[in-house]
């Protein structure tokens, strides 16, 4: 879980959040998740569909969670609320990168 609070550096129509930076959260979120997992991976699709203009200068909840795993697919679910409205939704597919492809090659 994590709150968020978007500036005016993020606006995209008057008073709203442009999609892109909500993306760019959830992918960052998802990320998190995968932290908690312990399992390194790429994104390979993320689908954000907004239910409701996302508000500037006021604190946004996302929460991210693991949906499935199958081998190394993962798919990573997402929500995005405020004041209890669903704003955002996000799924997620990351493929989890293999152990030997971080060992150190010179």
């Amino acid at each position: 879980m994590s709150r968020v609070v978007l500036g005016p550096a993020f606006e995209g129509a008057p008073n709203r959040a442009h999609g892109g930076i909500v993306a760019a959260v959830f992918d960052d979120l998802m990320g998190f998740v995968l932290h908690i997992l312990e399992s390194p991976a790429y994104t390979g699709e993320l689908t954000v569909r907004y239910h409701a203009p996302t508000p500037v200068n006021t604190e946004i909840e996302f929460r991210g969670w693991l949906k499935e795993r199958r081998g190394r697919k993962m798919r990573i679910e997402a929500r995005a609320t405020h004041a209890g409205q669903k704003i955002a939704s996000a799924s997620a597919l990351f493929v989890a990168i293999p152990p030997d492809r971080f060992e150190h090659r010179a």
